[in-house]
C-alpha cells in the first residue's frame, strides 16, 4: 500500500467542474488528490482513510451526495466533509448536516473565503496529529494489517502486536487517531465491505455474511441493522428499486 507523506485532501467531483481545478491554485501546501470517478475516489478514501485530512465533496444537480456522504461517514466519522454545491437552501443545508457534513461552501464564493473555511477544518485536526506522530506509524501498520485481514478473525491482542504496544495504549491510542474502539471499528470496516458487496455483486447476503468476517447471517444482521437502520435484505431491494 502506497503511504503518503503529507496529510491528504480527497476531493471527489464527478462532473470535473472548474471548481475543482480553481481548489489545485488555491490549495498548493497541501496534497490534493482530485478524483472523479465515484469507485476509485471510494477506494482510495477505504485504502488510505488514516492519512485524510479532509474530504471535499460535490452536489450539483446531476450528482446528489447524500448517499455517498452517509457512506463516507459510516467507514470513517472522524474525517470531516466539506459539501460544495450551488443549493443554499435550508431544506439542503439541515440534510448535509444531519448526515455529518461538517460544513458546506458555494462554488460561488470568492476563493480566499473557500481557503479560509479549509483552514479552520484542517488547524484542530493537524494539532492533534502532531502531538501524535510518534505513533502515528504504529498505528498506522496496525489500520493496514486491521484492512487486510478484516474478513478473519480479527483481536485486539494481533493488532496491538502489529503497533507495536501493549494492549492498553493501543486501545487508548487507537481511539483517539481512529475516533472509534477497536471493536467497533471492526465492525464499521465489515459493514462498509458488505454494502459495496451489496451493492456491486449478486452474492448472497450469507456468502457476504461470510465474506466480510461474521460467524453466521444471525450476527451479521443484527449488526448491519445496527449501523444501517435496515436489515440487509431490504436494504438490497432498495437498491434494485432505486
Amino acid at each position: 500500500m502506497k503511504y503518503f507523506t503529507e496529510k491528504v485532501i480527497l476531493l471527489i467531483d464527478p462532473e470535473k467542474s472548474n471548481f475543482s481545478y480553481r481548489l489545485l491554485y488555491c490549495l498548493p501546501n497541501h496534497n490534493l488528490i482530485m478524483e472523479s470517478d465515484l469507485r476509485k475516489g471510494l477506494e482510495f478514501f477505504i485504502k488510505h482513510f488514516f492519512e485524510i485530512s479532509l474530504v471535499i465533496l460535490s452536489h450539483s444537480e446531476t450528482f446528489c451526495c447524500y448517499d455517498f456522504l452517509r457512506y463516507l461517514r459510516l467507514v470513517e466519522p472522524s474525517i470531516p466533509i466539506l459539501i460544495v454545491s450551488d443549493h443554499s437552501s435550508e431544506e439542503f443545508v439541515a440534510t448535509i448536516f444531519r448526515l455529518g457534513a461538517k460544513d458546506y461552501v458555494k462554488r460561488s464564493q470568492p476563493l480566499s473565503e473557500i481557503k479560509s473555511t479549509i483552514a479552520n477544518i484542517l488547524e484542530p485536526k493537524i494539532e492533534i496529529l502532531d502531538t501524535q506522530s510518534c505513533t502515528l506509524n504504529s498505528i498506522f501498520k496496525a489500520l493496514e494489517f486491521i484492512h487486510n485481514n478484516f474478513y478473519k478473525n480479527v483481536r485486539l491482542s494481533m493488532a496491538a502486536k502489529e503497533a507495536g504496544m501493549c494492549i492498553s495504549k493501543f486501545q487508548k491510542v487507537f481511539k483517539e487517531i481512529t475516533g472509534s474502539n477497536f471493536s467497533c471499528y471492526i465492525n464499521k470496516l465489515r459493514i462498509a465491505k458488505s454494502v459495496e458487496m451489496l451493492k456491486k455483486t449478486n452474492y448472497t447476503i450469507n456468502h457476504i455474511a461470510l465474506s466480510c468476517g461474521y460467524i453466521n447471517q444471525s450476527h451479521f444482521n443484527r449488526t448491519f441493522k445496527k449501523f444501517m437502520k435496515t436489515s440487509p435484505k431490504k436494504f438490497k431491494k432498495l437498491l434494485k428499486s432505486g
